[in-house]
């Protein structure tokens, strides 16, 4: 893969897309026991265009509602991702270069992205408050 272009092909092609618009993509996995997970693409460039970037981001949960401090310690302990805030939503995230983009080196950060999402979510609110 190389353009983001191609990676939707590729997503379209092997999961399914519960929103979609330009430069944007939202993908609902269920995580057993009734519970699901958002993960959300975004396209994004650098250096005035010439480079482009796949963004991973997957909720954790209202940063109201969470001890920020212990879930910082618990990111910093991932081979992935790091924590943000936006408007009152805590969100991992964990971007990629698109030129030269292999699919594991998608699909992998992609994975542990979500599954430290939910666990995370689990772990310091209970459930799915999303």
């Amino acid at each position: 893969m190389a353009t983001w272009s191609e990676l939707m092909t590729y997503i379209r092609g092997n999961y399914k897309i519960s929103d979609e618009d330009k430069g944007y993509c939202r993908l609902l996995f269920d995580v057993g026991d009734g519970r699901s997970q958002f993960i959300l693409l975004f396209h994004q460039t650098l250096n005035g265009g010439l480079e482009d970037w796949v963004e991973i981001q997957s909720p954790v949960g209202n940063a109201t509602d969470l001890p920020l401090l212990d879930v910082l310690k618990d990111v910093g302990r991932m081979v992935v991702g790091g924590l943000s805030v936006e408007g009152n939503l805590a969100l991992l995230k964990h971007s990629v270069p698109l030129a030269n983009l292999d699919v594991n080196e998608f699909e992998r950060p992609m994975r542990l992205l979500r599954h430290a999402a939910d666990d995370l979510e689990r772990k310091y609110l209970g459930g799915d408050r999303l």
